[in-house]
């Protein structure tokens, strides 16, 4: 292969690996150039993989293992961390690298609370069906 091939190869190559970063589609973390807060950033993606489960089965799962396609973890720890496998069956669960428990309450056919739980037990925010953002709770309830 001569000098100039293996250059126009190397050019190509890196010129296509540029493209699929700028390119590629992005979580936004960061409307506005603020960062989201964590429980936000969850709460409404746990929300809408609930809202998903229940148009296609008719009921809202009560572990985050019925969730079979959900995956989360906080900023820059490995994104095949799943529900399924940490921990699995269960109501309640600390995607790897966040600060708050997660906790799936009251599920039905009909509604389903989620909520941000500290590790004192107290509730801090709580999203349902309906809600574009969750709520903050006054005082952080115990659970």
């Amino acid at each position: 292969m001569s000098d100039r091939t293996a250059m126009s190869l190397l050019i190509g190559f890196f010129g296509i690996l540029t493209a699929g970063v700028l390119f590629a589609p992005r979580v936004p973390s960061r409307p506005h150039g603020r960062r989201l807060p964590e429980q936000e950033l969850f709460l409404k993606a746990a929300l809408s993989a609930l809202e998903d489960h229940h148009r296609k089965f008719g009921s809202y799962p009560a572990s985050w293992f019925d969730l079979h396609d959900f995956i989360y973890s906080c900023g820059g720890h490995d994104q095949t961390v799943s529900p399924a496998l940490h921990p699995p069956a269960s109501a309640r669960w600390r995607p790897k690298g966040c600060t708050l428990t997660y906790v799936i309450e009251g599920a039905t056919n009909d509604r389903v609370l989620v909520q941000a739980v500290d590790d004192n037990g107290a509730v801090k925010y709580e999203i349902e069906p309906g809600m574009k953002r969750p709520r903050e709770v006054d005082g952080g309830s115990a659970n």
